[in-house]
Parts: C-alpha cells; structure tokens; sequence
C-alpha cells in the first residue's frame, strides 16, 4: 500500500496532468490510421465480433457524425437508435490518472486492462469523439479550434470557443454556452431579448455584453437602497432592481474611482446585505477600503 509519495513522484503529478491537458485541448487533424488500428482493437477486445461488411467511417465534427447516424438508422434495418460512444481526446484525464498509477507508482493492473488501458490511450491521442455500432464505427476529426480562460475552460469573447472543419461552432463565456448573437453581435441584443431569456446565466452574461448601465436605464431600474461605508477608501454604492426583479450592487473603487455592478442574489434588500451575500462575511469586520 502507498501511503506517500517521493518528492520524485509528487513532482510527476504536474508533468501528467499537463500532458493529459495538452491531448484534450490539442487541435491537430486526427491520425485515423492509428485510430482506426485502436477502434479494431477496441471490438476484438470487447469481443464484439466484426462482420465482412464492417466499416469505419471519418467525419468533420459530431454534428457531422449525427447526420451519418440519422442516414445509416434508415437503410435496411442495418443500424440500430442506441450506441455506444467514447470522447476521444477529452477521455485524457482519466486515461493520465491511470498513467501515474502504472507508470510512475508501478501498479500492478490486470493483463486484460493494460490492454484496455493501451487501447483507450491510442484513441485518445489520436482521435476525436467516436460512435460505436455492430456493423460500423464513427470516428470524429479533433476540433480546429478550442479556446479556454485561465482555468481551462470554454471561453472566448470574440468568436467562437471551439470550432470544426465542417462549420460546427460553440460559443461560450466561462464555460457557459451562448448563443452565436451574444458573442459575434452584442449589437442585436435588445431588452426585450435579455427579459424573455428564461436561462439566468445566459441573461446575465446578455446584461453583460449589452452594458449593465445602458441596460438600467434603458428598463427603468429603481433604486432599493443607497448607502456608504463611511471608512477610508469607501464610497457611495447602490442597489438597484429591474423590471425583471434582477438586482445589482453598484459601488465603486476608492483608489482608482473605477465603477463595478456586481450582481446580487435577488433576496437582498440593502446594501450592506448584498455586500455581504457577495463577500462572504459581515461588514463590521472591515476597517477600510483600497
């Protein structure tokens, strides 16, 4: 039993988890040479047996993929609704995990699922999603976009956050998908648009692209309350509602003078609570404001 680990070993886990990071986000075309030997492999070892007429096919996307399984589900019964399917490139965080235990903490597995394990690991790095049927499989080329934030998410600002060859885009703003409009076109967004959006995330990162100021004004926002800390640093805040019941702090920077709206949960009836519902603790332990 391991019950530490050598500063050798500890040092390894950055190495992996890096690597493991590198094969998910890697935007290079897929080798379907390699894949296509591993998804063969994959059948043999699952003993799913392949007939005469087996094929595996290449697509753009999982898009494209899902046109293919619609076609192929409508020709002589030969396809069935359900399948299986592995995530190619994004299955790297549990395949690394599985590394560090056999290669750096020597762990003895199984034959069998060192096998697996080689097999799943050969898809990985070289492939995209992938769909599996009795009588085909469906591997997909990697994107040729993926764009992530500091913390290795979906994110982009400015188009879109993962891309394929075939046209098949995803738009999303810390890991949260949008619509295209919302990021190529803030310009389009109307009030209207932002009230009608019944997911909360999705209008509030709306708000966000339109201007949280020109939002306010332009709903009628009232004011619920307006206070100051009256320490050093501090300066006058506002709590505002909407016509939707959306609710913000407005305060701002007392070295720099910078304003920041910062929503807040809707409960919140003054300052001094939605200041707290978004810091964590009461006020009375503050002493001053940068």
């Amino acid at each position: 039993m391991i019950t530490e680990l050598t500063e050798e070993q500890e040092a390894q886990l950055s190495v992996y988890r890096d690597s493991g990071l590198a094969i998910g986000n890697c935007t290079e075309p897929a080798n379907f040479e390699i894949a296509d030997t591993a998804m063969k492999d994959l059948y043999d070892f699952s003993e799913n047996k392949m007939d005469k007429d087996f094929k595996i096919y290449h697509v753009d996307s999982p898009l494209s993929a899902q046109k293919l399984i619609n076609e192929l589900m409508g020709t002589e019964g030969k396809f069935y609704p359900t399948h299986f399917y592995g995530y190619g490139q994004h299955e790297s965080y549990w395949i690394k995990n599985f590394q560090y235990y056999t290669e750096i903490l020597k762990i003895k597995i199984e034959d069998k699922a060192e096998r697996g394990l080689d097999i799943m690991k050969r898809l990985c790095e070289n492939s995209g999603v992938h769909y599996m049927f009795d009588t085909c499989a469906i591997i997909c080329d990697r994107p040729e976009i993926i764009a992530l934030d500091d913390n290795n998410v979906k994110h982009c600002e400015d188009g879109p956050c993962i891309r394929y060859k075939d046209g098949l885009e995803v738009y999303a703003i810390h890991d949260h998908v949008v619509p295209e409009l919302v990021i190529m076109h803030p310009e389009l967004i109307t009030t209207d648009m932002i009230q009608k959006e019944e997911n909360a995330e999705t209008s509030r990162i709306m708000i966000e692209r339109y201007g949280l100021e020109n939002y306010l004004l332009d709903t009628e926002a009232k004011v619920l309350d307006a206070d100051e800390l009256n320490l050093e640093g501090s300066a006058l805040r506002t709590l505002v509602e909407d016509k939707k019941g959306n609710r913000w702090l407005i305060g701002s920077d007392g070295s720099t003078k910078r304003t920041y709206n910062m929503s807040v949960p809707n409960d919140v009836t003054t300052c001094k609570e939605a200041h707290e519902a978004i810091s964590g603790f009461d006020e009375s332990r503050l002493i001053a404001e940068a």
